[in-house]
């Protein structure tokens, strides 16, 4: 395989990494009411305060604005090719809405992508590389029901999984600090959009889905997130991401 055909498979690779990060980044407003994070827990042995601490960090980031900054790594297989990218960006969240931004640059590809969701606004861009930065041009717009078939739920909220009968472990390390694992069939459903749209994908797996939040006892002050997934393009794709996203509030 020549140079020329190597870059344009890893820039296509790229395409996918980001639709995913900036997804994966981001989170959607999907609220557990305490009643059911606690039958979860009790049906579930899991532990309880970890439960608590995580419905009250959501509740908390529903209900005021914050700014994320976000790094994170991606390493990916296709075509026989091993693959590896940085990634970084992060989200404005204002009263419901979002401007969430992920950019990734290396010696052989430049990409980013930028969404834009509002109660009357739902958009999608591009970015290119030009003069050290990116300028994002040529947005696509839909409509509500849209975009959350193109690229799931709008990420205004603590964590895009879906976790509602999802969480199947859910561990207290320490008074600041709870990790949480996902059944990731469950935890997905609305993750896979955006891959499968960015890449014409008839089809998107999970295998592995763990976060860990690091809060200060009512909100969020950081969340890192281990994601395993395949797509069924280019013959098979197999994608592990982790990537730290740190909150700052208004």
């Amino acid at each position: 395989m020549d140079s020329k055909a190597i870059i344009k498979k890893r820039a296509a690779i790229v395409a996918l990494v980001l639709a995913f990060v900036a997804t994966a980044i981001a989170v959607t407003a999907i609220f557990l009411p305490r009643r059911t994070v606690e039958a979860v827990a009790n049906d579930n042995a899991l532990d309880s305060d970890a439960m608590r601490v995580l419905s009250v960090c959501r509740e908390y980031a529903l209900s005021h604005d914050f700014d994320t900054e976000m790094t994170g790594a991606i390493k990916a297989k296709a075509f026989s090719i091993p693959f590896s990218q940085s990634v970084s960006g992060g989200r404005k969240v204002r009263g419901g809405g979002v401007v969430d931004t992920a950019e990734s640059i290396s010696t052989l590809v430049k990409a980013a992508i930028k969404k834009e969701c509002s109660a009357n606004k739902y958009s999608v861009s591009r970015g290119e590389y030009k003069n050290g930065a990116f300028v994002y041009s040529g947005a696509v717009e839909y409509d509500r029901d849209g975009y959350i078939a193109a690229y799931g739920l709008p990420p205004t909220g603590l964590v895009k999984y879906e976790l509602d009968n999802a969480i199947i472990g859910a561990v207290k390390v320490d008074d600041r600090t709870y990790k949480f694992t996902l059944d990731p069939g469950g935890g997905s459903v609305y993750c896979k959009n955006e891959v499968n749209t960015v890449l014409g994908a008839k089809k998107t797996e999970y295998t592995a889905i763990e976060f860990t939040l690091i809060t200060d006892g009512s909100r969020a002050l950081e969340i890192t997130s281990t994601e395993k997934f395949d797509v069924e393009k280019f013959g098979g794709t197999n994608v592990t991401a982790e990537y730290t996203e740190k909150f700052i509030y208004n």
